[in-house]
């Protein structure tokens, strides 16, 4: 079992490594930065559509 455990860490510290040399996370672990949207992306989804009169 404890063969398994540190087979496991080996290979998540290998993922974090590469996640790392990606530039996808920071030394923190934390998002290294976000994309921004378009700016006709809203994250509350698209806008009600008006009435023809």
């Amino acid at each position: 079992m404890r063969t398994a455990i540190q087979t496991c860490a080996e290979a998540f510290a290998t993922f974090a490594q590469h996640l790392r040399a990606a530039g996808h996370i920071d030394e923190q672990g934390r998002p290294a930065r976000r994309h921004g949207r378009p700016a006709w992306q809203s994250p509350y989804g698209p806008p009600p559509r008006r009435r023809q009169r």
